[in-house]
């Protein structure tokens, strides 16, 4: 690694490497899945790193099993508990607590629920509002309406 990927991995470094192997909630668009993280590499431009999806009865197939995600710094936050990509709008979830619940509550769900419908769903679980995606999956339901945009 050069100085340069020092600098603009920083603080983060330690943290980004450390996620190698982790389990993970993976959101982009309307695909949710639990994955794998591995082969993180870093350099001048930003991240990269491998998802391997773990089947998980709960959500919707994908129909790719890995892929590559990657990002540039300047577009990548990195917290305690997960990264996110504000400008492809990807996010990774490492609190094992919110895979349980993600699993757990859309089981709930209906398959044939709308698209932004599910993703209002994730959102919330994914933020840790769990009493919003208890509303919203009330709402999918009982009343058959969507959820307000957030």
């Amino acid at each position: 690694m050069s100085p340069s990927d020092r600098i603009k991995a920083g603080p983060h470094k330690p943290q980004l490497f450390s996620r190698e192997s982790s389990l993970a909630l993976f959101h982009e668009g309307p695909t949710l899945a639990v994955i794998r993280v591995s082969d993180i590499t870093l350099n001048d431009w930003g991240i990269t790193a491998k998802a391997t999806v773990i089947p998980t009865p709960d959500l919707p197939p994908l129909a790719r099993e890995t892929w590559s995600f990657s990002c540039a710094w300047s577009c990548l936050s990195v917290r305690e508990t997960g990264w996110h990509a504000f400008n492809i709008d990807w996010s990774l979830e490492f609190d094992p607590e919110k895979i349980k619940v993600m699993s757990a509550k859309m089981r709930t769900v209906p398959l044939d629920l709308h698209p932004g419908t599910r993703i209002g769903i994730m959102k919330a679980i994914m933020s840790g509002d769990y009493a919003r995606a208890d509303q919203y999956i009330q709402m999918a339901i009982t009343e058959k309406k969507d959820p307000p945009t957030a």
